[in-house]
């Protein structure tokens, strides 16, 4: 019996290896397994982080895609604003020497009236669009940046760089001059 017994504590004995072995492995495996889920986890997020960024990057291209549209859209239609406007100021200046010549009040009132009409029509519409006038005075400082020099008179010292007369009014479009004022402007010169 002796020796059962024995047999039972070898068999015990090397079922106890086999167990501690699976165990161990199972261990090991169980650890490597969660290297790899962690490994994959990693990759996974940086592959989100990836996708992510490449999608922001795109939404913000779009972005800027569509505001670039939008104010090249919106310069073209200054663009076109400020050459029909051009295109007018002609009109606009043929009907002031109209109405300003001192023949004028001989024209018949009816029609007169009705030029006036026309007349203060268009300045009000082109006025809608932010034109506004530049109307020099005789004795205003001369300014390079609004006024467009026809002609230099000989001037006193006091009087140098003074308008001395306006030639034809300037305009300003949008807050620049898109036609300066043209002036006759005096110069002192030394002896």
């Amino acid at each position: 019996m002796k020796k059962d017994h024995n047999k039972k504590t070898e068999s015990q004995e090397e079922y106890d290896v086999v167990e501690s072995h699976d165990v161990e492995y199972a261990e090991n495996s169980e650890e490597e397994q969660i290297k790899k889920l962690k490994k994959k986890l990693a990759q996974s997020e940086a592959q989100k982080q990836e996708y992510l960024d490449g999608w922001q990057r795109s939404q913000a291209d779009f972005v800027n895609a569509r505001r670039r549209a939008e104010e090249e859209k919106k310069s073209e239609k200054n663009r076109i604003t400020e050459k029909i406007i051009l295109d007018l100021l002609p009109v606009l200046d043929s009907f002031e020497m109209a109405i300003g010549n001192k023949s004028w009040s001989a024209v018949d009132q009816v029609w007169r009236q009705g030029v006036e009409y026309i007349h203060t029509k268009l300045k009000t519409t082109l006025e809608n669009y932010t034109l506004s006038e530049i109307k020099p005075e005789p004795g205003d400082t001369f300014d390079p940046l609004q006024h467009h020099s026809l002609e230099a008179l000989p001037g006193d010292e006091k009087q140098d760089g003074l308008i001395a007369e306006r030639i034809s009014k300037g305009y300003i479009l949008n807050g620049h001059v898109v036609r300066p004022a043209s002036v006759k402007v005096f110069v002192y010169q030394r002896h």
